[in-house]
């Protein structure tokens, strides 16, 4: 395992589990205290479906953009390479 694959994994984790809890706790709020068991059951699932999806949307935000910003820092560095061989090359 790289360490691009082991930073994903972990920032994935993060963001799924920090969002998934963000949604859990909005549900949780708006569930009304005179709710009836068929409504408090229904909303759970609901939020537990919600949740799950906005923390697969997140965790493949984040794994996107770290893909984005090693291939950014991939062409940097190859950048900086030729820069130094072409001033190699002058002197």
């Amino acid at each position: 395992m790289t360490a691009l694959s082991i930073a994903k994994t972990a920032a994935g984790l993060i963001a799924s589990l920090g969002t998934g809890a963000v949604v859990s706790n909005a549900i949780k709020a708006s569930i009304p205290a005179n709710s009836k068991t068929i409504q408090k059951i229904s909303i759970g699932i609901g939020g537990f479906v919600l949740s799950s999806m906005v923390s697969e949307m997140a965790t493949k935000y984040v794994s996107e953009n770290i893909d984005q910003a090693a291939q950014q820092f991939k062409l940097a560095k190859e950048n900086i390479v030729v820069i130094h061989q072409d001033q190699t090359d002058e002197s």
